[in-house]
């Protein structure tokens, strides 16, 4: 079972993979920076729906929420910003998202696994 330290280190290196890929981070986004951003977005779920019980997953750590969160990935990947401002929100946003899909992806490997709502 992933705890916290695991969400947040594979959530930071999700945060410099991601960073290192999208074209338009790599000219804008420290890889240091994009390690901390993902560290932050690795941890948010339990931050939103603390795990003070094993049956904390709810609908931030659902199977409805992580399709909506690809495909505002999907769109946020498409979009061609015009200016370096612009630039770093996408990364944020892209790291931000992956991250959290990393941590939805260690939980539901887990005997609890997620929700569908």
């Amino acid at each position: 079972m992933a705890n916290r330290d695991t969400h947040v280190v594979i959530g930071a290196m999700t945060g410099v993979i991601v960073s290192c890929l999208d074209k338009d981070s790599t000219s804008t986004v420290n890889p240091l920076v994009a390690g901390a951003v993902g560290g932050f977005f690795g941890r948010l779920p339990d931050l939103f729906e603390p795990a003070t019980s094993p049956n904390h997953r709810q609908f931030l750590h659902s199977f409805v929420f992580l399709g909506g969160l690809c495909i505002g990935l999907k769109k946020t990947h498409d979009w061609k910003p015009d200016n370096d401002f612009d630039k770093v929100i996408k990364a944020v946003m892209l790291i931000g998202g992956g991250a959290y899909i990393s941590h939805l992806a260690l939980d539901s490997m887990t005997k609890k696994s997620l929700p569908i709502f």
